[in-house]
């Protein structure tokens, strides 16, 4: 989990929803690597993706909180 939650692609161009600022993408999730440019309540190293029909998740491991919905 360690290394797929790591940002390995920093400074890549976002294309439309995939991907906000402040983030970068990790093995299949997208990582918050600034979230003061992120714009959200979130700390660095919150991880998150978006499913079918409008399904999410994020989880933030220093605050120890999980979103799903």
């Amino acid at each position: 989990v360690e290394l797929m939650t790591a940002a390995h692609a920093v400074g890549i161009p976002k294309i439309g929803a995939l991907g906000a600022d402040g983030t970068a993408f990790g093995l299949g999730v997208n990582v918050v690597v600034d979230p003061a440019q992120y714009g959200e309540a979130s700390s660095k190293g919150t991880y998150m993706w978006g499913g079918a029909f409008g399904t999410t998740f994020w989880i933030d491991p220093e605050e120890r909180l999980i979103g799903l919905y």
